[in-house]
């Protein structure tokens, strides 16, 4: 049995091997499948940029809100972009009525009750542990924490002030909050140093019998890091004469630097209660080590505090009454449309165009819904679901299905709302852009006033727009000549005017040959996904995930 895995390890070793290579042939292949033409390969490489001026203003503001978008117009629209409306794998409309179970007063009362108690109890415990052991929501500090590690737990702003200016053994009276009461109590505090370093020596069983002898040397003035290089089992500290180093472990603190909370997760607190410098014996797991504190890092206030929290949960008699509401809509025998106007009535949560497909983990934001996902995706047009779906703790769900959407074309019918907008901004942007123009204006100030803005500048704008950038306000700037303004044009939703201030070549340090070899390797990694990504969506594939997850 032991060759047999073996084997198939290997098998699997050399079918990874087979894929990789091909993946590796394939984008190779594709890399190599485009060329870069002489006007293409003038503005990708060597390239100017300039610093522009620059007014806009959203269309969807200034625009005229009196312009509409005809039927036709959309149909023309979508006729003309069909091939942006294109989906690979079914999807389905689902129509749903939700209800959230909520603590009624009755349970609101006796979370208050039994938040009450629990602090009674607090002010009277001192065994803040044992307390602590009944409830499922509790924390309680082993050590001292300082006021950045306070701030850091996110108690929120009005605890932590509480915690800071408590009296020892006091609870504060909390305040109920989504549901939840934080209930906390200051142990004890006191005044020590924010952090220290650490440094160790971790004796192996070679050494271990000298380590009376190695610790009394170091005492009596022993060279710490010298003893650690020689004599420390741990690799890591050992390199940096035994100085313990937690990269990244905090912003605020050098990476060397330990606070009385992180010792304690260590099981070396007990050096913050030793003088510095001294040098001690501590046994841990079967390992004993020599350890020190050194180079105390400011006197702060600390605290150990103890945390225990309520929740204000729903009854089982509240669920009941919910699901009971539910029920009776269901059990009604009426279309979902009639269900849908009595749920609106009781004050129920309706949904009716919430489109899911083999993609979707859940059912609009409803949790542990994928459920009624896998339901959805298997069930014929208009079918209610014949039972109640629980989602989560606390969510119950009627669900229905509005339509099945077949891979291929969208309907417009989907897309509408969609199209008419984005047809509405393009006719009001061009109804903008000729009333800017005949209003004849010279500079950029008297087009602020006109468009509500104001001036700003934009610098590295080049023939090559990049991220967001429109490719419209790439053009006019790099073809408007310097100190002149462009005239008023429409992009990405927005009416804009720019006057470019000054062009600077692109920064010298590679040849042009160079520049545009680089640019090459990089679209030709784009061309590659891109081809590989168009050639996964002509493959006639048959999903059926939805019948099985």
């Amino acid at each position: 049995s032991y060759v047999y895995a073996i084997q198939n390890e290997w098998r699997n070793v050399e079918k990874q091997i087979k894929d990789t290579r091909l993946q590796e042939k394939l984008a190779a292949l594709l890399t190599r499948s485009y060329a870069i033409n002489d006007i293409d390969a003038k503005y990708e490489s060597g390239v100017p940029n300039r610093e522009i001026a620059l007014v806009q203003a959203p269309i969807s503001v200034i625009g005229d809100a009196n312009i509409k978008a005809t039927d036709e117009e959309v149909k023309k629209y979508y006729d003309e972009h069909k091939e942006f409306f294109v989906q690979k794998y079914p999807s389905t409309i689902v129509q749903y009525i939700r209800a959230q179970v909520v603590p009624s007063a009755q349970d609101l009362a006796s979370a208050e009750t039994e938040m009450q108690k629990t602090r009674t109890e607090m002010l009277q415990q001192n065994d803040m542990e044992a307390l602590a052991r009944n409830y499922s929501e509790k924390f309680v500090a082993p050590s001292f924490l300082t006021p950045t590690e306070l701030d850091r737990m996110n108690l929120g702003a009005s605890i932590t002030e509480f915690i800071k200016t408590a009296a020892i053994g006091e609870v504060n009276t909390p305040i109920l909050e989504n549901n939840h009461y934080s209930l906390v109590k200051l142990m004890a505090k006191k005044s020590a140093p924010e952090s220290m370093n650490i440094a160790i020596i971790a004796l192996d069983s070679t050494n271990l019998a000298k380590a009376d002898s190695i610790c009394d040397a170091l005492n009596a003035g022993g060279d710490f890091a010298a003893a650690a290089r020689k004599y420390s089992a741990d690799p890591s500290s050992r390199e940096t004469g035994g100085v313990l180093v937690f990269p990244n472990q905090f912003t605020q603190m050098p990476d060397s630097a330990v606070t009385e909370a992180m010792a304690q997760q260590m099981r070396l607190d007990t050096l913050f209660k030793v003088p510095a410098n001294k040098v001690i014996k501590v046994n841990q797991n079967q390992v004993v080590f020599l350890a020190k504190a050194f180079n105390a890092k400011g006197m702060v206030d600390k605290y150990r505090i103890a945390y225990i929290g309520i929740d204000a949960s729903f009854s089982d008699e509240t669920y009941n009454k919910k699901y009971a509401e539910l029920t009776e809509l269901l059990n009604s025998g009426s279309a979902f449309a009639k269900m849908a106007e009595q749920a609106r009535k009781k004050g129920l949560i309706v949904e009716e165009n919430a489109e899911v497909s083999v993609f979707s983990d859940r059912l609009s934001d409803i949790t542990s819904s994928r459920e009624i996902v896998s339901w959805a995706l298997k069930a014929k047009k208009d079918e209610v679901h014949d039972k109640i779906f629980r989602c989560g703790t606390n969510n119950l769900v009627i669900a229905a299905v509005k339509d099945q959407v077949p891979s291929g074309y969208r309907p417009m019918a989907m897309l509408k709302d969609q199209i008419t907008e984005q047809v509405r901004i393009k006719k009001q942007g061009e109804k903008l852009v000729a009333d800017l123009k005949a209003k004849k204006l010279n500079d950029l100030d008297a087009y602020a006033t006109a468009m509500s803005s104001k001036v700003d500048t934009l610098v590295g704008v080049s023939f090559m727009p990049t991220g967001s950038q429109a490719a419209e306000l790439a053009g006019y700037s790099m073809v408007t000549p310097i100190s002149q303004l462009s005239e008023p044009f429409a992009a990405r939703n927005y009416v804009m005017v720019v006057k470019p201030l000054s062009e600077t070549d692109k920064a010298a340090g590679q040849s042009l040959e160079a520049q545009r070899a680089q640019k090459r390797r990089a679209l030709g990694q784009q061309t590659a996904y891109r081809a590989f990504r168009k050639m996964l969506d002509l493959v006639p594939v048959t999903d059926n995930r939805a019948r099985f997850y």
